[in-house]
């Protein structure tokens, strides 16, 4: 799949983040690490609810072969992107706001905001697998690979990633 291709990711993230339930009208505190949660599994792809609360991130990693979108639900998320001719481009994404990206995508998502923000994540096929990449030298092997029996889990927080 290219990245011209996942207009129908784009619409199940941005139609999904319409109704999802920010963290803020939760009357819950919140949270001290990064929490998600899989909303749904079908054939062809998983939705992700995650909640970044300030300085939560998540390294420079891929989507383990998967294509995807991700909607800024409320709050503000920075992403850098890692482009194969080795260049990098910064933007902020706000409500509403979020990407539509190929299975070779490589980037970090951050929230360097004071209030905790909400997104939600499409992958298609479902999300198995992310590797995780050294952001100095992004060409190189990866430094770790996660499994989606580690996100599935009893817990749903970061448990210190």
């Amino acid at each position: 799949m290219h990245e011209s291709d996942g207009r129908w990711l784009w619409d199940v993230a941005s139609g999904l983040a319409g109704v999802a339930v920010p963290w803020s009208a939760t009357s819950a505190e919140p949270p001290a690490t990064r929490v998600y949660e899989r909303l749904l599994v079908a054939e062809e792809y998983d939705v992700w609810l995650i909640h970044w609360p300030p300085g939560a991130s998540l390294g420079l990693h891929d989507h383990g072969g998967s294509a995807g979108a991700f909607c800024v639900v409320s709050g503000e998320l920075r992403e850098r992107a890692h482009h194969a001719d080795g260049a990098t481009t910064d933007r902020v994404v706000v409500d509403g706001e979020g990407a539509v990206f190929g299975p070779t995508r490589l980037h970090a998502i951050s929230n360097p905001n004071a209030a905790t923000a909400t997104s939600v994540h499409v992958y298609s096929p479902p999300l198995e697998q992310m590797a995780f990449y050294d952001p100095g030298s992004a060409a190189s092997p990866p430094v770790r690979v996660e499994r989606e029996v580690d996100w599935t889990r009893d817990s749903v927080s970061d448990r210190g990633r």
